[in-house]
């Protein structure tokens, strides 16, 4: 598994293949916001399998799901449902990414170096024996980071 990986992050990185999510951005699928998230799931899973020739994208379907999901957090093992879409804080207490630092990492995992590593601010796990507990512990820590800067860092 991690060989298969492996070789598929080098092919992104070499320009001869595409990431999956760059990929979602050319997949038509059609759907209703309307719909139940059961639903949109549904054709989520389809839309992973072929192109349907739609006018929505798979990304775009993805969005609407992400965008679900804030409104009722069910992200983390405590499942608070706080409307995080609506700037109420959960147990995590995270309303919007924060990223605590972002470098490119040439330790530890032979296989996967270098990678590029990001640290978000906040936490669910209260792990004991966190090696990064200073920012694993403040949601409000770091720096907010548009989505834009964050790929182009990336």
């Amino acid at each position: 598994m991690a060989g298969k990986a492996l070789k598929e992050y080098y092919e992104i990185l070499d320009g001869s293949r595409k990431a999956k999510y760059l990929k979602s951005k050319n997949v038509s699928v059609s759907y209703d916001c309307a719909s139940s998230s059961e639903e949109l799931w549904k054709i989520h899973a389809e839309g992973l399998k072929v192109s349907s020739g739609k006018n929505q994208t798979l990304l775009d379907l993805k969005s609407e799901l992400a965008g679900r999901m804030l409104q009722s957090c069910h992200l983390c093992e405590h499942q608070c449902g706080k409307n995080r879409a609506h700037g109420i804080r959960g147990h995590c207490g995270v309303l919007r990414p924060r990223i605590s630092s972002d470098f490119l990492h040439l330790g530890e995992e032979p296989d996967l170096v270098p990678s590029y590593t990001v640290f978000f601010a906040g936490c669910t796990f209260n792990c004991v024996f966190c090696q990064n507990w200073d920012i694993s512990t403040n949601p409000d820590g770091g720096e907010e980071v548009s989505h834009s800067a964050m790929a182009a860092k990336i």
